[in-house]
């Protein structure tokens, strides 16, 4: 087996490339893909995720996989998200009511383990009826506790997207394949639906994200190490006004032990 220099020339640089989509490179360590395949847009953002880990005190990064978002363009502006039951949770359903998404229903036994919401359940359940709607969300969701973190998403000016976390490694050319039929699948079933009654906008936070992803990543970075500081900040505070308090409370209880009592006789009277 050849040895590579990156491990975007294994596999993912000749299948994009082959499809005449230009690449460039994302933040230090990551890829970005995109052009026009088949009639519509075609994008693939591949960054790498690490954690900090110790050895003694030497500290080091520690390669956690590359997280893949795939975006295919599509015709309807609305908002769908689709994942794995195992992933949902309490904070992920907030995040979907507050953008005013409601829980769709679907009848299919191939989909029964998503959790499915949309901004207009009607439309969405027409989407689902469609058998290449199903089938190729069976194939990219499965119901594989190794699959939980995978999502499928339609977002206004974002198009149709697909994530998921993996070691890049495990991404083999006939994966891409496979992953780029199903979503030019999915699109074409979402074109071929009567459109929404209600087009959505993306907010101004979608916007800024989607015209300059990295500046939007570093100012969440930004934003994440100044409450830090803030709350480094409270905790040092109330902790010095802790030990001010127990310093105080103590001086008060050695006075008050070296302070002789009021004699219960009271004065003597002079004879």
């Amino acid at each position: 087996m050849p040895a590579f220099s990156s491990p975007y020339e294994a596999e993912l640089d000749p299948f994009f490339q082959a499809a005449g989509l230009a690449s460039r490179p994302l933040g230090l360590r990551g890829r970005t893909y995109e052009g026009r395949l088949n009639g519509r847009n075609v994008r693939l953002d591949a960054s790498t995720r690490t954690v900090n880990r110790y050895a003694g005190e030497v500290r080091y990064r520690e390669y956690r996989g590359h997280r893949f978002d795939f975006t295919v363009s599509i015709d309807p502006s609305t908002r769908l998200v689709a994942a794995p039951s195992l992933a949902s949770n309490s904070f992920a359903r907030r995040i979907n009511a507050w953008y005013g998404l409601s829980r769709v229903e679907t009848r299919a036994p191939e989909l029964a383990h998503l959790e499915i919401w949309a901004l207009e359940p009607d439309w969405a359940q027409r989407w689902l009826a469609a058998p290449e709607t199903i089938e190729s969300l069976a194939r990219l969701l499965p119901p594989d506790p190794g699959a939980r973190l995978r999502a499928i998403s339609m977002r206004p000016g974002g198009g149709l997207g697909f994530g998921f976390k993996s070691p890049i490694r495990s991404v083999q050319r006939n994966h891409l394949a496979q992953w780029m039929n199903d979503l030019f699948a999915l699109a074409r079933a979402a074109d071929a639906v009567p459109p929404p009654r209600q087009r959505a906008e993306p907010g101004r936070a979608e916007q800024f994200f989607q015209e300059k992803p990295m500046l939007g990543a570093v100012g969440i970075l930004l934003g994440l190490m100044a409450v830090l500081v803030l709350l480094t900040g409270v905790l040092l505070v109330g902790l010095f006004l802790l030990v001010t308090i127990f310093r105080t409370t103590k001086k008060g209880a050695r006075q008050n032990r070296r302070t002789p009592a009021p004699s219960a006789r009271g004065p003597k009277n002079p004879s």
